[in-house]
């Protein structure tokens, strides 16, 4: 008797898994394993979108990817930037700078390299996106896009 109630509650979970794998596949879902990711230490945040970080011993610029951050200063000679871009860069800096100080644990989804020779990452803070976490405080927009004014 107490057999076929272990039988049958196995096989309750069963399904019950199944339906959850088959919704999960069918969803969009952008993960990755996190044991592919890269162990990172951190050195120093550069600005709003490069950080410094020790990977294997060796010292590794990153730039954030996936996101498009304000600049701390005019990177073009189109008058397009001002105090207010500079201001939200400093935000974002700052929050990058607490967040990957107090981590316990910070991980790299390495992707490549830019033309600058950085590494592009998405970088992970005690599992959690930090470039997601800059997009939900409006210190960051999901791509670059090819006008943008965080002035005004």
């Amino acid at each position: 008797m107490q057999l076929a109630g272990i039988a049958k509650s196995f096989l309750v979970a069963c399904v019950l898994t199944a339906i959850t794998l088959t919704y999960v596949a069918a969803s969009k879902v952008n993960a990755a394993c996190p044991c592919s990711f890269t162990p990172a230490t951190l050195v120093e945040v550069v600005d709003s979108k490069r950080v410094w970080f020790v990977i294997d011993g060796e010292e590794v610029r990153v730039q954030l990817s996936g996101i498009y951050t304000p600049n701390l200063k005019s990177v073009t000679n189109n008058n397009d930037w001002c105090a207010e871009e500079g201001e939200k860069a400093i935000q974002a800096m700052d929050f990058m700078a607490s967040s990957l100080r107090r981590a316990k644990t910070i991980a790299l989804d390495i992707h490549g390299m830019d033309q600058s020779g950085d590494a592009m990452a998405i970088v992970y803070v005690d599992g959690i996106n930090l470039g997601q976490e800059l997009l939900y405080k409006y210190l960051a927009v999901e791509f670059e896009p090819t006008y943008l004014t965080w002035c005004g």
